[in-house]
């Protein structure tokens, strides 16, 4: 099991790496299916659905934390 140190390391860099992921994406699909957005609105939306996966990871492995820990 993961200290709670390491699971916020991991977290982070989970989060940066999926940030980075959508923005870049966001930013050479956008213009091929014809939505062109200033930088600013495509790292809005890059943050909107960052914190909508932060929060998913986090209900996630809280559930999994739990149904582990009824286990033992």
């Amino acid at each position: 099991m993961q200290s709670r140190r390491q699971s916020l390391i991991e977290t982070i860099v989970h989060i940066i790496a999926g940030f980075l992921t959508r923005f870049l994406v966001q930013v050479m699909l956008f213009p091929v299916l014809g939505i062109v957005l200033p930088a600013g609105e495509n790292l809005a939306i890059a943050g909107v659905f960052t914190a909508v996966s932060l929060g998913r990871t986090y209900i996630i492995r809280r559930v999994f934390n739990f149904l582990h820990g009824k286990q033992k």
